[in-house]
């Protein structure tokens, strides 16, 4: 017999059992949650836009700027289609890096309420400052 779920069924089901406490105990559950997780990034990859943004400074200061408006005109997160914005942070030596992928509707909500700051190349940029740390642990 084969059933199909969408992907919202499968959420709510592995949600309640998450929540009864069976992901914990029995690897089938995690197995799946972790296949479905995987099914889930494997599509946002091939299907949804992302928007890249490189934040040198990042490593240094600890913040990330998600820049709105260049030179007095809406850019960025302000005029961006992409579905998600990978923020890719990378070392000091530029050989590796760490990239937070995060829908941009969520970095829209984490950055409301920031206080506008210029940067960017030349201060031309006016954006919000949110520290690493935040935007890691938002949830």
């Amino acid at each position: 017999m084969e059933i199909e779920l969408t992907e919202e069924q499968v959420d709510w089901i592995l949600d309640g059992l998450r929540a009864d406490g069976f992901a914990d105990s029995r690897f089938d559950i995690n197995l799946a949650e972790g296949k479905h997780n995987e099914n889930k990034l494997l599509k946002t990859l091939q299907l949804d836009t992302i928007e890249v943004k490189t934040d040198y400074g990042a490593t240094n200061t600890g913040n990330v700027f998600v820049e709105y408006m260049y030179k007095d005109k809406p850019s960025g997160i302000s005029v961006t289609e992409a579905s998600h914005y990978a923020i890719v942070i990378p070392d000091k030596s530029n050989s590796k890096n760490v990239t937070i992928l995060i829908e941009t509707k969520v970095l829209k909500e984490i950055i409301r309420d920031k206080e506008d700051r210029m940067g960017g190349d030349d201060n031309q940029s006016k954006g919000k400052l949110i520290k690493v740390e935040e935007l890691v642990n938002w949830i």
